[in-house]
């Protein structure tokens, strides 16, 4: 390590502080084992034939596969949903568009659309469903739906009660004078602050579904989705994705250095076999702590210049040996401007799992960790965004504060610094007695690195 970037390390140390028609190619990979943020649920799923993903059928937008639903006359239905869009202003969804196959001879329904809104942003629920339901495509085509496009759909889009019982959305269009979502919005426009909000406690915001809860509406209906697009973002729904994995050893630390702070103080690091049955390959990196002061930092420099935008998930896999419940925690360093030293530290930070056992954490994913996630200024700089540690959020919702700073930007607090690190211990006294914490498998989007002793391990 050269001496720039150990000055870099100390000051580092000092100031961490306790925790289309054409489908987009640059898409974010779902598959059965990431999720990436989706949620799958199965209504009855006694009565559901198939409901997986799978590879085809035909010729998917994307990759080789997509997620396939076959269902029979039973009632029953399939629910592919997403949380993170909450607090949304309404007016913020600009694009939404899908692909369907229809494999079965069912032509009356197809995926459809249901997006939960509160037209009073103080209401914590919403009372109002906005649906998009058009007739599928020709029989064992994939079939584009750009459903926010006017010049496709200047129809489909439909209001109603999110409570039926209740009856409390101002505005209703019923199915049988459907609008294009431009009219849905100019609907809307006695209402300008109308953000997403789930209906229920625990529920999604926005959905894609396809059956019914109800019988004889949906025999012989098989129908695939993928290629969803929301804004900006596409998944590509795949059965598998191997994606960028590397191996780090101790011969070969590939993006990361490590740096271990007061050394004489840790009382074991390094790589090492096991412990238990590590998520990948047999190794990860351990440390063990005492009361003195010390912290250890894994440190990667081969984000700088990333945009905060584009970082999509975030994921690793922790070991508690110790009965100290802390555990390795997270730092981002963000400019707010995009260019220039870090003005922000993103950190995110929550307790172990239990001892004895491998705790997958997957820190992007609101399902998992809708906290965690805090706002502080990067050294002497001044952040635009402070969350501070009693009122942390999920990421996306990090992410949302900064839309306000489009082109933030992962930079180092002090040239040929780290952008990305994960580090476990505190500079001061008492804090991890008996701390023992094995990190393994980090995923940074669609790179993941694995900790082994030696290479082919």
């Amino acid at each position: 390590m050269s001496l720039l970037r150990i000055g870099v390390v100390l000051a580092l140390a000092l100031m961490f502080a306790a925790p289309q028609q054409t489908a987009r190619a640059d898409a974010i990979v779902v598959t059965p084992a990431n999720l990436q943020g989706w949620e799958i649920a199965n209504i009855q799923p006694n009565n559901i034939p198939v409901s997986s993903f799978v590879e085809g059928p035909g010729k998917p937008p994307l990759g080789t596969a997509s997620y396939r639903v076959r269902l029979d006359a039973r009632p029953s239905m399939v629910i592919i949903a997403r949380y993170d869009f909450e607090e949304r202003k309404l007016t913020e969804i600009k694009d939404i568009s899908y692909h369907t196959y229809r494999s079965g001879s069912n032509a009356a329904h197809d995926w459809f659309i249901n997006i939960f809104v509160s037209t009073d942003p103080n209401r914590p629920y919403a009372n109002c469903r906005i649906d998009f339901a058009a007739p599928p495509g020709e029989q064992d085509v994939w079939f584009f739906k750009p459903a926010t496009d006017e010049s496709v759909y200047n129809y489909g889009w439909s209001v109603h009660h999110a409570d039926q019982k209740l009856k409390q959305c101002p505005i209703t269009i019923g199915y049988d004078n459907t609008l294009s979502f431009k009219g849905v919005l100019e609907a809307f426009k006695d209402y300008p602050d109308t953000i997403l909000r789930p209906p229920a406690q625990f529920q999604p915001v926005i959905s894609f579904n396809t059956g019914y809860n109800g019988p004889d509406t949906h025999a012989n209906h098989d129908a695939a989705i993928d290629a969803i697009t929301i804004n900006q973002t596409t998944w590509d729904f795949e059965v598998s994705f191997e994606g960028d994995q590397r191996v780090v050893t101790p011969n070969s630390l590939v993006d990361w250095e490590i740096a271990p702070i007061n050394e004489g103080a840790i009382v074991s690091f390094g790589f090492v076999n096991g412990p238990g049955e590590p998520p990948l390959g047999k190794g990860s990196y351990r440390v063990k702590l005492d009361d003195r002061p010390s912290q250890l930092i894994i440190m990667n420099f081969s984000f700088v210049g990333f945009k905060l935008s584009d970082l999509q998930t975030i994921s690793f896999h922790t070991y508690r040996s110790g009965d100290n419940a802390r555990d390795w925690f997270l730092n981002l360093f963000v400019s707010s401007k995009g260019e220039g030293q870090a003005d922000c530290r993103i950190d995110f930070a929550t307790d172990a799992g239990p001892k004895g056992q491998w705790t997958f954490k997957n820190a992007t994913d609101p399902n998992q960790f809708n906290y965690g996630w805090t706002v502080h200024n990067a050294g002497s700089k001044r952040c635009p965004v402070i969350v501070g540690y009693e009122s942390s959020k999920s990421f996306s919702e990090i992410k949302r504060l900064f839309e306000a700073y489009p082109n933030a930007s992962l930079q180092p607090i002090e040239a040929s610094g780290p952008v990305i690190t994960f580090n476990t211990g505190y500079n001061s006294k008492g804090t991890h007695t008996d701390h023992d914490a094995a990190i393994d498998a980090i995923t940074i989007n669609d790179i993941t690195w694995d900790f082994e002793v030696t290479k082919g391990e």
